[in-house]
């Protein structure tokens, strides 16, 4: 089958954070930054240790990825500020230790898409327009993985700079 080539509008992203905001702001909010300013996968950000996390260097080690290589990711601001928003838990050695596995931020992320197209819906209704069909359906975690890269090649990166790795 084709690839997904589902992109995330500004309108989309801001609408979103609001409602991972009121879903999650310690973790599902900086979960998606990260992953919008990172293209990690949800497998890695779930398994990302606070040990692994280099402020000063501004950059998170993945010692264990999907092809089994050693994988640096360098920090942006941004990212950086979200971490400092995760409520940390001294029990748990990983970031996003409310979330066991993939299967299990599903749940979450249905309930933040479903408050931010509805806040949407409802904006369209106040202003007395139809909202677009397309707007906030059809989007899934994965989707900003793919969103990042996009926009990192939109910034001017290069295909050895942005190399994520070809199997998304």
């Amino acid at each position: 089958p084709g690839g997904r080539t589902r992109r995330l509008a500004p309108e989309e992203e801001r609408l979103l954070l609001a409602a991972c905001d009121q879903v999650s702001p310690d973790a599902l909010t900086p979960l998606v930054i990260l992953a919008l300013e990172t293209a990690m996968r949800l497998g890695e950000l779930l398994a990302l240790e606070w040990r692994y996390i280099n402020f000063e260097s501004r950059v998170a080690t993945l010692p264990d990825t999907k092809n089994g290589e050693v994988r640096y990711v360098p920090l942006s601001t941004r990212a950086l500020e979200s971490l400092q928003k995760v409520n940390r838990n001294p029990a748990h050695r990983r970031v996003f230790w409310k979330w066991s596995a993939s299967d299990t931020v599903n749940k979450p992320w249905r309930k933040a898409v479903e408050i931010a197209r509805n806040s949407y819906v409802e904006d369209c209704e106040k202003r007395g327009e139809k909202p677009h069909d397309g707007f906030l359906t059809n989007l899934r975690f994965h989707d900003l993985r793919h969103e990042t890269t996009s926009r990192f090649f939109e910034g001017g990166f290069n295909a050895m700079e942005v190399a994520i790795d070809e199997d998304c």
